[in-house]
């Protein structure tokens, strides 16, 4: 087992391996570099705007598929499907550089050895999966995985998501992973309008491929698109279209607000959830140093399951009277409250995206 990240379960903060930064900063030549304006398309980015990336945002990524999954096994019935597969299929759509996938195998790799994993993974940028093929090979070369690049849109997606797994010849998913590809689609007021619906239209066409205890995780930044709105509102209105709709086939384990309150949801689309994801990494300007840089990510996040596994899950989940759901926000019973007042407030409630019990 390799014992170069420390997980601190109760703060949930985590250092970034160094295995990987080493590569990524000293083979690789990523810089860390933030730029607000050039993250948010990454389709057509060149070579330096990817190794920004990579020295960027790619470690965020990791901590947040990390943290997701660690969060995850708090629950009994997850951990005990983990614990009992050998085999796992992973789909990831709009996978980037593999941030989110490495993330998942690291976490694979200290909690659940000796599996063995296939990944379908698929991205629209061919560069982006050129550096993903490539740190799964350096450091998961037992795993095995079939990239496709693939421009998927609001009217082609159920098609080409149908016509890659067909060639896969996969029928279902144990895990299926859609980190951060969606506000992509919605950056431009021209293109939110012609991709209206993405959250909803990506989760309907995943529902049919999740085997019967599989997970969905469904991830995207929560900032604003001028003139729609924040993401994670845009987000939280389409899911709970698509949860009261017919076509529902899925229910939703976390956030634990919407799992047990989505019928009595009166604000979904002024709701804003976000879960902080905190972890350390080397400064690096000084990245042969022992010096760490905490570094921050802001998320909204919603995991979902079949409906007949649903109540197996969320029983063994003592349900409050109200969950924090962002910084200074709680829900109560479906209700959408921000606390202008007293924002410390709401740290007093349990988190909305923890399924450990004991968290405050």
């Amino acid at each position: 087992m390799i014992e170069s990240m420390v997980l601190n379960l109760s703060s949930e903060v985590l250092h970034f391996p160094s295995e990987i930064e080493k590569v990524i900063f000293d083979e690789l030549g990523g810089f860390y570099e933030p730029d607000f304006e050039k993250v948010q398309q990454n389709l057509n980015a060149n070579e330096d705007e990817l190794k920004a990336y990579l020295g960027t945002y790619f470690p965020r990524s990791f901590a947040e598929s990390y943290t997701i999954f660690v969060e995850l096994i708090n629950n009994k019935f997850i951990k005990y499907n983990f614990q009992n597969k050998h085999e796992l299929f992973i789909l990831d759509i709009g996978s980037g550089t593999g941030g989110n996938l490495l993330g998942f195998l690291w976490f694979m790799r200290k909690f659940f050895k000796n599996k063995n994993i296939s990944i379908i993974s698929i991205d629209g940028s061919k560069n982006a999966l050129s550096y993903q093929r490539l740190l799964l090979k350096k450091f998961f070369p037992e795993v095995k995985f079939r990239l496709f690049k693939d421009l998927m849109s609001r009217n082609n997606f159920s098609d080409e998501l149908g016509k890659i797994l067909y060639k896969c010849q996969i029928e279902k998913f144990d895990i299926i992973m859609a980190f951060k590809f969606v506000n992509e689609l919605y950056r431009t007021g021209p293109q939110y309008s012609k991709n209206k619906g993405m959250y909803k239209i990506v989760t309907e066409a995943v529902s049919d491929f999740i085997d019967e205890d599989g997970l969905f995780i469904l991830t995207d930044v929560t900032d604003p698109i001028v003139p729609n709105g924040y993401l994670s509102k845009i987000m939280n209105g389409e899911i709970l279209d698509y949860l009261n709709s017919n076509a529902a086939n899925l229910r939703l384990i976390l956030p634990l607000s919407c799992a047990f309150w989505y019928k009595k949801c009166r604000y979904s689309k002024s709701c804003f959830t976000q879960k902080e994801v905190s972890f350390k990494i080397n400064d690096t300007d000084t990245l042969n140093t022992s010096q760490k840089f905490w570094r921050k990510s802001k998320i909204s996040y919603k995991v979902f399951v079949h409906k007949k596994i649903v109540d197996k899950i969320l029983s063994e989940i003592d349900e409050q009277d109200r969950y924090k759901i962002a910084k200074g926000k709680t829900c109560i019973k479906g209700i959408y409250m921000v606390h202008y007042d007293n924002p410390v407030l709401a740290n007093k409630y349990k988190d909305a995206f923890s399924l450990d019990s004991t968290n405050v």
